[in-house]
């Protein structure tokens, strides 16, 4: 049961990711809004860090979830464990909102970092 616990809290550490990448995109989307285009770049940094640090996760996850998928009694037990799916609906609906507010910002910031360049 250790297993299965490990992925709840994996999950649960990339939804709080997902948590913060979308504060990040709502932040970014405020600053394109109103035009302020100070430390665009750092926030873009935060986000791919986080990208990064849930790729981590993600291959630890299915790593997990593979060799659990294995076991004669893995339906029986991976029922036990509600909030996986509640989490990882979660966090789907979290990176469907930053890709929604992406859409809209990305050109206005792509834009913008290429004036700042020339």
């Amino acid at each position: 049961m250790k297993d299965y616990q490990s992925l709840v809290d994996i999950t649960l550490n990339k939804l709080k990711l997902s948590i913060e990448f979308l504060e990040i995109t709502k932040d970014l989307k405020n600053k394109a809004d109103e035009e302020i285009f100070e430390n665009v770049d750092v926030k873009l940094d935060e986000r791919q860090e986080i990208i990064q640090t849930i790729q981590l996760l993600d291959s630890e996850f299915l790593t997990l979830f593979e060799k659990l998928k294995q076991e004669e009694d893995f339906e029986k037990n991976i029922v036990n464990y509600p909030k996986l799916s509640d989490y990882i609906t979660h966090i789907k609906d979290n990176f469907k909102q930053a890709y929604e507010i992406d859409q809209f910002i990305l050109p206005i910031l792509e834009i913008e970092l290429e004036n700042v360049k020339k």
